[in-house]
Parts: structure tokens; C-alpha cells; sequence
């Protein structure tokens, strides 16, 4: 086999056509290799920012300067002026385990205020559900179904319905409940007081302008809303929540 090997390559010293072709080939190959990194690596950023976890209507959030964190005193006051389209969400990326001598892997967590969420009109509260689920959101919101995974992540991870995880400081979480929702992304989502009381802080990640579009009524609202806000938060467009579903559909 060796020595085959080696009169193919010795062949190709006498044949220049056939060296060039070769030469092409891998430059074509190392530059297709390369496209898709680049992609996969901009999919991923754009996934990262947009991903609303059953949140659709979502053209804007607030966020806090480099350095600086949404308190809950920030949240609570934009809400007594009236903004009550806002949705606080807390993100951590921390380890889990499913058993004391499992090993444990890096995930994202996604806590939602439920309560506001709940509140909002139904035509912005879920995204769509897939498949005619008869799924609710307050269904998935139950006492039952504290953390929400899709089918799909859940299967990468090799996890289970019903399993409880454990977070590196010992703090066991209520146990998964799979779905199959396209808004949902790779990611745990839970009630963002489930996720703070595990954490053990009170800091938001951002806050999710909900069912704002382009009439003269929301750009008023959003304009109230840029005026009001404190010096260190500030407000910025993102991608919408049905776009989010696009993109987290098509990672699964």
C-alpha cells in the first residue's frame, strides 16, 4: 500500500496539470472550510442577541452601560411611569449536573418575569407554538414545569424530562420539562425569581420592550420611554422575536 502511495505522488512531478488541480482543490476546500466557520460564527452571534424566548413583538430592550447593571429599583421604577410592555430577563451561563458524581457541563440560563409576561395582551405573550401544540404558556409556566428545555438541546445534552440539576454552588433546580417550541433556544428558561433565588442576586441582564412597532403610538411610547430612562441604562434595537424563531429553529 505504502509503495502505491508513493508512485502516485512520485506521478505527480511529470504531470503539472494534474499538481495544479490538486493545488486548487485544497485551496478550494481550506476556503469553503473557512466560509462556514465564519458563518457558523455570525449565525451564532446573531442567535446569541435575538433569541426571545417565547416573546414575539420584541424590537427593543433596555440595557445598562459597559460596567453597569439594571437593578431591580430601575425595573420597578420604569414601571410605575406606565411602561408596563417592559419584561425583565436575567442570563447566567453556569455549570450543571444532574447527579452528584455526573459531570458537569456549561449551560445558559434564561430567567423571565413570569408575572409581567403573563400580564402582557395574548397576541405578545408567546411566540407560535409549533405543530398545533395545545401547550399553553401558562401551562408551561406551572409549578410543574419550573425549567423549559427544547426536545432537541435536551437530547444534545443527554438530558431527560423530569431530572433536576444541580448548580456548582450545591442549589438543585425544579425539575425539566421538554418542548418543541421554535422560541425557544439553546438555553434552560425559568421564572427569573426561581433563577435569582438560586443565584443568589437580584441584577438584571436586560429589559424587553414588548409589542412596540411602528405605529405613531409606539414610536411615542418608545420616545417617552428613551426620555425617562436613568443615565446608565440605555435603550437599543434588536432582532425581533419572530426572527428569533427562525434562527433558534433553524440551530435545532
Amino acid at each position: 500500500m505504502i509503495n502505491i502511495l508513493k508512485l502516485i505522488l512520485a506521478s505527480y512531478r511529470y504531470n503539472a496539470l494534474r499538481s495544479s488541480l490538486v493545488f486548487v482543490a485544497l485551496l478550494v476546500a481550506c476556503a469553503g472550510l473557512s466560509a462556514v466557520l465564519i458563518i457558523n460564527t455570525t449565525a451564532q452571534q446573531s442567535y446569541a442577541s435575538a433569541s426571545q424566548p417565547f416573546v414575539e413583538n420584541v424590537g427593543h430592550r433596555i440595557v445598562a452601560h459597559s460596567g453597569l447593571n439594571i437593578s431591580k429599583a430601575d425595573y420597578a421604577s420604569l414601571r410605575n411611569l406606565g411602561f408596563k410592555q417592559l419584561v425583565a430577563v436575567q442570563r447566567r451561563v453556569e455549570n450543571l449536573r444532574v447527579g452528584i458524581n455526573d459531570l458537569s457541563f456549561r449551560v445558559k440560563l434564561v430567567g423571565i418575569d413570569t408575572f409581567a409576561l403573563l400580564s402582557l395582551p395574548k397576541s405578545t405573550q408567546a411566540a407560535d407554538i409549533q405543530n398545533n401544540s395545545p401547550v399553553s404558556l401558562t401551562d408551561l409556566w406551572g409549578p410543574k414545569h419550573a425549567n423549559i428545555i427544547h426536545q432537541q438541546y435536551a437530547k444534545e445534552l443527554n438530558l431527560s424530562a423530569g431530572q433536576q440539576l444541580i448548580l456548582g454552588n450545591g442549589y438543585t433546580l425544579g425539575p425539566l420539562f421538554l418542548e418543541d417550541i421554535a422560541g425557544l433556544g439553546r438555553e434552560i428558561v425559568m421564572d427569573i425569581g426561581a433563577l435569582q433565588l438560586a443565584m443568589g442576586e437580584s441584577e438584571l441582564s436586560e429589559l424587553l420592550v414588548v409589542g412596540t412597532g411602528k405605529s405613531a403610538h409606539d414610536v411615542a411610547i418608545i420616545t417617552r420611554l428613551k426620555a425617562a430612562l436613568p443615565e446608565h441604562l440605555y435603550l437599543e434595537s434588536m432582532n425581533t422575536g419572530a426572527q428569533a424563531q427562525q434562527l433558534t429553529g433553524s440551530f435545532h
